[in-house]
């Protein structure tokens, strides 16, 4: 949607956050080095001090590095791993770039993963000494060489301190299955797929035969999963490849969705009804929210609200009703979920994103 100077209005990402995501960024660090900062001096000295100081330096040159890169590349996620993919795009080509981000995001996380393990040790340690326990008998889990001799009790307790750290990350929207129903507007297949429905629609008011030249059956006042098979139009390679991409979107990360695609006797906008059953129970509110944190996503507040295809005209979100198959204030893990879309208006959005993302990675200047 143009404004009034006819400029787009800014799409992409968010890159607004409030106090709490400052505060939860903020503390990353600062759990870091207020607990490995003892053992720093006890095996380093007074040099622990200066060490430090070094790499807090070394971090705020890191820190300005990504934000000259989260510059380059306002709406490209996977924070380094991405950046170093686009980097190395136009020096080594596609392959070889997606590799070298596949490599920084190993290295990034070689480097965080024993932060938890270090806390925990040390959580447990302190725990000890507050509460006055016995570490227990003394293990030498990687021998003397390369590290410490480290009491059985003190392991236990790092173990159910993982365990606590671990159960936040399994809460959440886990699909256990997924089905949907797509019912699909005419202009989906262009305008000669819209004016044979109203020539369909006008010859069925006034009792003459029907022209099929697209569909090669009756589309009007009629839904129907297939076309003729002398018709232009194919309902079925349509739905094979509205799961394809599904298929491509879910990369292994979602359970694999039983689709089907229903042409509805409409000239605009996508209708879905949706089956979700989730592996952990919840209330419809509980996922209201989850789903209204996506900004491509509009919950309906209200039954008069419902989504329909006129209801998402001109609208840049999906607009959704969610209801629990069981009670409505009762945690279930089954839901329906209403979708209305303007096929139209998304398209239009996603062919604008499209010609700013090449115009942007077009080359500039002269090609030496």
């Amino acid at each position: 949607m143009a404004t009034t100077d006819g400029t787009l209005p800014e799409t992409g990402l968010r890159k607004d956050t409030n106090w709490w995501g400052a505060f939860v960024i903020g503390l990353a660090g600062t759990i870091l080095v207020t607990g490995i900062a003892p053992y720093v001096v006890q095996g380093t000295g007074a040099l622990g001090i200066i060490l430090i100081g070094v790499m807090t330096l070394a971090g705020c040159f890191l820190c300005l590095c990504l934000a000259e890169l989260a510059t380059m590349w306002p709406d490209r996620t996977g924070g380094i791993p991405g950046y170093a993919t686009e980097s190395f795009r136009p020096l080594v080509g596609n392959t070889a770039a997606r590799h070298i981000g596949g490599v920084s995001g190993w290295a990034y996380w070689l480097g965080w993963f024993p932060v938890a393990p270090i806390n925990v040790i040390l959580t447990a340690s302190y725990l000890a000494v507050l509460f006055n326990f016995s570490p227990g008998h003394l293990i030498s889990p990687v021998g003397t060489t390369w590290g410490t001799p480290i009491g059985v009790t003190i392991v236990l307790v790092c173990l159910a301190l993982l365990l606590i750290i671990f159960i936040p990350a399994w809460f959440g929207i886990r699909l256990g299955a997924a089905f949907a129903t797509v019912l699909e507007p005419a202009s989906e297949y262009g305008r000669g797929a819209m004016d044979e429905l109203h020539q369909q629609t006008v010859s069925l008011l006034s009792f003459q035969s029907l022209p099929k030249a697209m569909y090669d059956i009756q589309i009007a006042f009629n839904a129907t999963p297939t076309a003729g098979s002398d018709g232009k139009i194919d309902l079925q390679a349509t739905e094979a490849r509205i799961r394809r991409h599904y298929a491509l979107l879910a990369a292994g990360r979602l359970p694999a969705a039983a689709i089907q695609l229903v042409h509805a006797p409409v000239f605009h906008g996508h209708t879905m009804s949706i089956g979700l059953d989730l592996e952990r129970a919840m209330t419809a509110e509980q996922l209201r929210q989850l789903l209204a944190a996506n900004e491509h996503i509009e919950i309906a507040s209200s039954d008069e609200d419902a989504p329909s295809n006129l209801a998402a005209a001109g609208q840049e979100q999906l607009l959704v009703r969610v209801r629990s198959a069981e009670d409505e204030s009762t945690p279930a893990n089954r839901f329906w979920l209403w979708v209305a879309a303007d096929n139209l208006k998304l398209s239009a959005i996603n062919a604008v994103a499209c010609a700013m993302e090449m115009s942007r990675l077009r080359p500039h200047g002269q090609v030496q």
